[in-house]
């Protein structure tokens, strides 16, 4: 993408430059220099393109879908298969 040409404008004389300086050249004014866009530049995301955007469908959270499945305790044997065989120091 482009960059889009901005320019430094002294705000003690009014002088345009292409570059940032710490003085400006035209009065020798120190830190006076000003970023400045064009004028007729358009805002991020508003340029080419922009038509193409999709519509986002909004949907309700009042909870009319089904509830979460609910997990066994924390002592349940996951794996189906005796706790000795994974833990072989515990006591059956």
């Amino acid at each position: 993408m482009a960059r889009t040409a901005s320019h430094w404008v002294c705000q003690q004389c009014g002088a345009a430059f292409q570059k940032w300086a710490g003085r400006c050249e035209a009065c020798e004014a120190w830190n006076s220099l000003v970023e400045e866009k064009p004028v007729g530049s358009v805002p991020g995301g508003l340029g080419k393109g922009a038509g193409r955007a999709r519509r986002i469908e909004i949907v309700s959270l009042d909870g009319a879908g089904d509830p979460p499945p609910a997990f066994p305790p924390a002592s349940a044997n996951w794996t189906g298969l005796p706790v000795a065989v994974w833990f072989p120091d515990l006591p059956s």
